[in-house]
């Protein structure tokens, strides 16, 4: 589940890739862990179908089971 905290028009930006793959060894200079997965290219918007599916209208009842997405306070940037 992705919770957007009540930012409007913001399910627009959320993209999915065509699916994963394994990393190059270095990527950027950076080591990834053995078994770590990236995303492929090719990504799309989601579909309405897919929205209704993957974004939560409330902010779930378990954190660790969702993504939450929010706005940063200015004075805290």
């Amino acid at each position: 589940m992705l919770f957007l905290g009540g930012v409007d028009e913001c399910a627009d930006r959320v993209q999915l890739s065509s699916g994963t793959m394994a990393p190059r060894a270095t990527v950027s200079g950076e080591l990834y862990e053995e078994g770590a997965r990236v995303p492929q290219p090719g990504w799309r918007r989601l579909t309405m179908a897919e929205q209704k599916v993957l974004i939560a209208e409330s902010c779930p009842e378990h954190y660790g089971k969702a993504i939450s997405v929010i706005r940063v306070p200015s004075q805290l940037l």
